[in-house]
Protein backbone atom coordinates (compact mmCIF):
# COMPACT_ATOMS: atom_id res chain seq x y z
CA UNK A 1 0.00 0.00 0.00
CA UNK A 2 2.45 2.20 1.01
CA UNK A 3 4.47 1.49 -3.00
CA UNK A 4 1.74 2.59 -4.22
CA UNK A 5 0.93 5.66 -1.84
CA UNK A 6 4.63 6.45 -3.24
CA UNK A 7 4.13 5.96 -6.80
CA UNK A 8 0.88 7.93 -6.76
CA UNK A 9 2.37 10.64 -5.12
CA UNK A 10 5.53 10.42 -7.36
CA UNK A 11 3.34 10.87 -10.48
CA UNK A 12 1.62 13.96 -9.37
CA UNK A 13 4.72 15.29 -8.59
CA UNK A 14 5.73 15.00 -12.32
CA UNK A 15 2.48 16.32 -14.02
CA UNK A 16 2.62 18.93 -11.56
CA UNK A 17 6.31 19.69 -12.63
CA UNK A 18 5.58 19.54 -16.25
CA UNK A 19 2.73 21.63 -16.00
CA UNK A 20 4.69 24.49 -14.09
CA UNK A 21 7.23 24.08 -16.44
CA UNK A 22 4.77 24.65 -19.64
CA UNK A 23 2.88 27.95 -17.84
CA UNK A 24 6.73 29.38 -17.17
CA UNK A 25 7.18 28.68 -21.13
CA UNK A 26 3.84 30.77 -21.74
CA UNK A 27 4.62 33.75 -19.67
CA UNK A 28 6.05 35.88 -22.36
CA UNK A 29 2.65 37.14 -24.85
CA UNK A 30 1.35 40.16 -25.55
CA UNK A 31 -1.97 40.89 -26.71
CA UNK A 32 -3.28 41.28 -30.33
CA UNK A 33 -7.16 42.24 -30.09
CA UNK A 34 -8.35 40.81 -27.62
CA UNK A 35 -6.50 37.51 -28.32
CA UNK A 36 -2.95 36.53 -26.33
CA UNK A 37 0.18 36.15 -28.58
CA UNK A 38 2.42 33.76 -26.98
CA UNK A 39 6.59 34.62 -27.61
CA UNK A 40 8.95 32.23 -28.27
CA UNK A 41 12.85 32.80 -26.74
CA UNK A 42 15.77 32.59 -28.80
CA UNK A 43 18.60 30.85 -27.63
CA UNK A 44 21.30 32.50 -30.07
CA UNK A 45 21.35 36.15 -29.14
CA UNK A 46 20.71 37.99 -25.29
CA UNK A 47 19.59 41.53 -24.91
CA UNK A 48 21.00 43.35 -22.79
CA UNK A 49 20.34 47.15 -21.43
CA UNK A 50 23.30 48.14 -19.28
CA UNK A 51 23.88 50.49 -16.39
CA UNK A 52 25.86 53.69 -18.32
CA UNK A 53 29.08 53.93 -15.99
CA UNK A 54 29.22 49.48 -16.30
CA UNK A 55 29.08 49.49 -20.47
CA UNK A 56 32.54 48.90 -21.06
CA UNK A 57 33.18 46.53 -17.99
CA UNK A 58 30.06 44.19 -17.96
CA UNK A 59 31.12 43.76 -21.89
CA UNK A 60 34.63 42.77 -20.94
CA UNK A 61 33.54 40.57 -17.65
CA UNK A 62 31.48 38.67 -20.26
CA UNK A 63 34.12 38.03 -23.26
CA UNK A 64 36.69 37.29 -20.44
CA UNK A 65 34.13 34.65 -17.85
CA UNK A 66 32.15 33.08 -21.29
CA UNK A 67 35.47 33.50 -24.05
CA UNK A 68 33.23 35.19 -26.20
CA UNK A 69 34.89 37.23 -29.45
CA UNK A 70 34.86 40.94 -29.31
CA UNK A 71 32.30 40.14 -32.91
CA UNK A 72 29.57 38.61 -30.62
CA UNK A 73 28.57 42.10 -29.30
CA UNK A 74 26.37 44.47 -31.26
CA UNK A 75 25.31 47.91 -29.87
CA UNK A 76 22.21 48.93 -31.16
CA UNK A 77 21.30 52.78 -31.36
CA UNK A 78 22.84 53.47 -27.82
CA UNK A 79 26.26 51.74 -26.56
CA UNK A 80 24.10 50.71 -23.26
CA UNK A 81 21.46 48.36 -25.63
CA UNK A 82 23.62 45.60 -26.46
CA UNK A 83 22.97 42.23 -28.50
CA UNK A 84 25.22 39.32 -27.48
CA UNK A 85 25.14 36.67 -30.05
CA UNK A 86 25.65 33.03 -29.72
CA UNK A 87 26.44 30.66 -32.33
CA UNK A 88 28.60 27.98 -30.59
CA UNK A 89 27.24 24.39 -29.63
CA UNK A 90 25.67 23.61 -26.81
CA UNK A 91 24.27 27.48 -26.95
CA UNK A 92 21.02 26.72 -24.41
CA UNK A 93 23.22 26.02 -21.84
CA UNK A 94 25.48 28.62 -22.83
CA UNK A 95 22.43 31.39 -22.71
CA UNK A 96 21.24 30.25 -19.35
CA UNK A 97 24.93 30.86 -17.62
CA UNK A 98 25.24 34.50 -19.10
CA UNK A 99 21.68 35.37 -17.82
CA UNK A 100 22.09 34.18 -14.59
CA UNK A 101 25.47 35.80 -14.42
CA UNK A 102 24.37 39.01 -15.38
CA UNK A 103 21.46 38.65 -13.05
CA UNK A 104 23.46 37.94 -10.09
CA UNK A 105 25.97 41.14 -11.33
CA UNK A 106 23.29 43.82 -10.71
CA UNK A 107 24.91 45.76 -13.65
CA UNK A 108 22.05 45.77 -16.04
CA UNK A 109 18.68 47.18 -16.09
CA UNK A 110 17.15 45.09 -18.01
CA UNK A 111 19.13 41.73 -19.55
CA UNK A 112 16.92 38.57 -21.48
CA UNK A 113 16.85 36.50 -24.71
CA UNK A 114 16.02 37.67 -27.51
CA UNK A 115 12.18 36.85 -28.86
CA UNK A 116 11.10 34.96 -31.94
CA UNK A 117 8.56 36.85 -34.43
CA UNK A 118 5.90 35.08 -36.24
CA UNK A 119 8.62 35.88 -39.70
CA UNK A 120 11.06 34.02 -37.30
CA UNK A 121 13.76 37.11 -37.14
CA UNK A 122 14.67 37.69 -34.02
CA UNK A 123 13.12 40.49 -32.17
CA UNK A 124 13.94 42.47 -28.48
CA UNK A 125 11.95 44.54 -26.36
CA UNK A 126 12.72 47.72 -24.27
CA UNK A 127 10.82 49.72 -22.13
CA UNK A 128 8.67 51.80 -24.65
CA UNK A 129 4.82 50.82 -25.54
CA UNK A 130 1.84 52.19 -27.50
CA UNK A 131 -1.46 52.42 -26.62
CA UNK A 132 -4.63 53.64 -28.14
CA UNK A 133 -7.89 54.82 -25.84
CA UNK A 134 -11.02 53.18 -26.67
CA UNK A 135 -13.72 55.68 -27.52
CA UNK A 136 -14.95 56.36 -23.94
CA UNK A 137 -11.99 56.55 -22.45
CA UNK A 138 -9.81 59.84 -21.82
CA UNK A 139 -6.63 60.85 -21.50
CA UNK A 140 -7.16 61.52 -17.49
CA UNK A 141 -7.85 58.11 -17.09
CA UNK A 142 -4.61 57.39 -18.82
CA UNK A 143 -2.69 59.85 -17.07
CA UNK A 144 -4.40 58.48 -13.73
CA UNK A 145 -2.90 54.68 -15.11
CA UNK A 146 0.33 55.85 -16.04
CA UNK A 147 0.93 57.48 -12.55
CA UNK A 148 -0.53 54.36 -10.44
CA UNK A 149 2.04 52.11 -12.57
CA UNK A 150 4.63 54.29 -12.40
CA UNK A 151 5.02 54.96 -16.20
CA UNK A 152 6.02 57.92 -18.98
CA UNK A 153 3.63 59.22 -21.66
CA UNK A 154 6.58 60.05 -23.64
CA UNK A 155 4.18 61.46 -26.45
CA UNK A 156 1.23 61.48 -28.54
CA UNK A 157 0.61 59.99 -32.16
CA UNK A 158 0.68 63.68 -34.35
CA UNK A 159 -2.39 62.00 -36.75
CA UNK A 160 -4.56 60.51 -34.12
CA UNK A 161 -5.14 62.04 -30.47
CA UNK A 162 -6.35 58.77 -29.03
CA UNK A 163 -2.82 56.91 -29.21
CA UNK A 164 0.49 57.13 -27.10
CA UNK A 165 3.46 55.96 -26.59
CA UNK A 166 4.49 55.39 -22.89
CA UNK A 167 7.93 53.76 -21.08
CA UNK A 168 7.75 51.51 -18.37
CA UNK A 169 10.82 53.24 -16.42
CA UNK A 170 13.60 51.92 -13.99
CA UNK A 171 10.87 51.67 -11.20
CA UNK A 172 9.29 49.21 -13.44
CA UNK A 173 12.51 47.37 -14.50
CA UNK A 174 12.49 49.07 -18.13
CA UNK A 175 10.03 45.90 -18.95
CA UNK A 176 7.17 47.04 -21.44
CA UNK A 177 6.05 43.79 -22.48
CA UNK A 178 4.81 43.49 -19.29
CA UNK A 179 3.46 47.14 -18.87
CA UNK A 180 1.67 46.84 -21.71
CA UNK A 181 -0.23 44.15 -20.74
CA UNK A 182 -1.31 45.51 -17.52
CA UNK A 183 -2.60 48.09 -19.69
CA UNK A 184 -4.60 46.21 -21.84
CA UNK A 185 -6.12 44.22 -18.94
CA UNK A 186 -7.34 47.91 -17.47
CA UNK A 187 -10.20 47.79 -20.43
CA UNK A 188 -9.48 51.20 -21.65
CA UNK A 189 -7.85 50.83 -24.28
CA UNK A 190 -8.23 49.55 -27.79
CA UNK A 191 -4.65 47.74 -28.17
CA UNK A 192 -1.48 47.87 -25.62
CA UNK A 193 1.30 46.86 -27.28
CA UNK A 194 5.40 46.90 -26.61
CA UNK A 195 8.05 48.15 -29.09
CA UNK A 196 9.13 44.96 -31.08
CA UNK A 197 12.95 46.02 -32.26
CA UNK A 198 13.95 44.05 -35.54
CA UNK A 199 17.56 42.63 -35.05
CA UNK A 200 18.84 41.94 -38.54
CA UNK A 201 20.17 45.25 -39.37
CA UNK A 202 19.07 44.54 -42.95
CA UNK A 203 15.50 44.12 -42.68
CA UNK A 204 15.45 46.59 -39.88
CA UNK A 205 12.88 49.19 -39.71
CA UNK A 206 13.27 52.94 -38.64
CA UNK A 207 13.74 53.68 -35.11
CA UNK A 208 10.69 55.78 -35.51
CA UNK A 209 8.74 54.64 -32.30
CA UNK A 210 5.43 55.17 -33.94
CA UNK A 211 7.03 53.65 -37.61
CA UNK A 212 4.20 50.37 -36.79
CA UNK A 213 1.49 52.12 -37.07
CA UNK A 214 2.26 53.95 -40.74
CA UNK A 215 0.59 51.21 -42.66
CA UNK A 216 1.02 53.46 -45.95
CA UNK A 217 5.06 52.10 -45.11
CA UNK A 218 4.05 48.39 -44.30
CA UNK A 219 0.85 47.62 -43.75
CA UNK A 220 0.20 44.75 -41.64
CA UNK A 221 -3.44 45.15 -41.83
CA UNK A 222 -2.78 44.70 -37.41
CA UNK A 223 -5.64 46.42 -35.15
CA UNK A 224 -3.14 49.27 -34.46
CA UNK A 225 -3.16 50.35 -38.16
CA UNK A 226 -7.02 50.65 -38.12
CA UNK A 227 -7.66 46.63 -39.27
CA UNK A 228 -6.47 47.56 -43.23
CA UNK A 229 -6.03 45.34 -45.66
CA UNK A 230 -1.93 43.63 -45.25
CA UNK A 231 0.14 44.60 -47.94
CA UNK A 232 -1.58 47.86 -49.37
CA UNK A 233 1.35 49.77 -48.62
CA UNK A 234 4.55 51.43 -50.96
CA UNK A 235 7.04 48.52 -49.69
CA UNK A 236 8.66 51.57 -48.89
CA UNK A 237 10.53 48.62 -46.81
CA UNK A 238 11.26 46.73 -49.59
CA UNK A 239 13.21 49.28 -50.86
CA UNK A 240 15.70 50.04 -48.49
CA UNK A 241 16.23 46.30 -48.42
CA UNK A 242 18.54 47.01 -51.79
CA UNK A 243 19.30 50.73 -51.10
CA UNK A 244 20.47 51.28 -47.42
Amino acid sequence: MKQLLLSIFLLITFFAGNAQQTNNDNDLFYYFGNKKIYLQQSNERIYLRIKPAEVQQVQLNIRNTFQLSEKAFTATDNSRFVIISLKEDNKTNRQKDILNYLKISGKTELVRPALKAADGNDVVIDEAFYVKLKAGATYIQLAALATQKNCAIEKSYQYDDKTFLLKAGAINGYDGLRMANLFFESGLFVYAEPDFRMLNALHATPNDPLYNLQWAHLNTGSVNQGSGTAGADIDVDEAWDITM
